[in-house]
Order: C-alpha cells, then structure tokens, then sequence
C-alpha cells in the first residue's frame, strides 16, 4: 500500500484544533484523530498566561517611566522656578515655557528607549537561534521580521512617555 497509514494535519491558529478534530473525525475512511489535546491545552494556557503577565509588566514599566520622567523634570521645573515665574511676569505665553522641558522629556524617553531598543535587539538576535533549537515546534519570528517595527515602536514610545511626562510635570507648576 502505498499510501501512508495517518495523515499529518497543521492548524494555523490553535483555537481551532478541537474543531478541525472533529470534522477530521467524521472523515469516511478516519478511524482516530490524536493531536494530542491535553498538551495544546495547556501550551495555550500558557500562552495567555504569558500574554496577562506581560500586558501587566508592560503596564508598571510604562508607569513607572512616566513617574520618573515626570519626576526629573518636576525637579528641572523646581530649579528654574523663578525663571518661569519671571518669564510669566513679562507676558510669555505658556507653550513658550512648556516646549523646552517638553523636548527635553522627549530626550529622556528617546535615549532611555534607545537603550531598551538596543538590549532587546541584542538579545533576541542571540535568544532565537537558541530556541529554534531547543523548542523546534515553537512558531517564531526571525529578527528581521520583528525587530524594525519594535525597535521603532519602542523609541516612538519613549517619546510619547517622555513628552506625557514632562506635560503632566510642567502643567502642574504653571497651574498652581
């Protein structure tokens, strides 16, 4: 007999496989389906607990680099505090005093971002071989197909983290 005695079947996205299982089995000519259901049931609870974890921890470290940028330059605002006050005296409109500690938030998160961007880039270039052979049966990307969009997210991030920062900073000496 030349044709093989089982058929090899791959889903695209694993929440589909208790469904693709049951058509497969209601083949004629199909005496078993075997994919191996507890193990992709807990790989893919593993996966979203992996993705909750993450979301969280990429919540406090986005939090957290707003409270430092927002602290430093809070701490910029109080050095140049009778500046400001004179500069308000004379007439100057409040972007005028705003921009300069906004760009200089914008840097903060530019350079802090810059940094991330680099460890990351470093690291996954060095991570991934590793894991392909390790983990063979794990879908992942190459560095070239993620690492430009999250190096760029990352930096345009760090920009807006550092700009919010220094609004939030800012704003609150020329309101009070």
């Amino acid at each position: 007999n030349p044709l093989p005695d089982a058929f090899e079947i791959r889903v695209d996205d694993p929440r589909f496989l208790d469904d693709v299982a049951a058509k497969v089995a209601r083949l004629p000519g199909v005496k078993t389906v075997d994919y191996g259901r507890d193990v992709a049931r807990k790989l893919m609870a593993l996966n979203q607990v992996v993705r909750v974890v993450g979301f969280v921890v990429l919540g406090l470290l986005f939090a957290s680099t707003l409270l430092i940028v927002s602290n430093t330059i809070r701490l910029t605002v109080f050095a140049r505090r009778k500046e400001i006050d004179i500069m308000q005296l004379v007439g100057a409109a409040d972007w005028f005093i705003r921009w300069p500690f906004i760009l200089e938030g914008m840097t903060q998160g530019l350079v802090g971002a810059a940094m991330a961007a680099t460890l990351v880039d470093v690291s996954y270039r060095l991570v991934v071989p590793q894991l392909h052979k390790t983990v063979p049966f794990l879908p992942i990307l190459a560095p070239s197909e993620v690492l430009p969009l999250l190096n760029l997210g990352l930096v345009g991030l760090g920009c807006a983290v550092g700009a919010v920062g220094s609004l939030i900073s800012v704003n609150r000496h020329l309101n009070a």
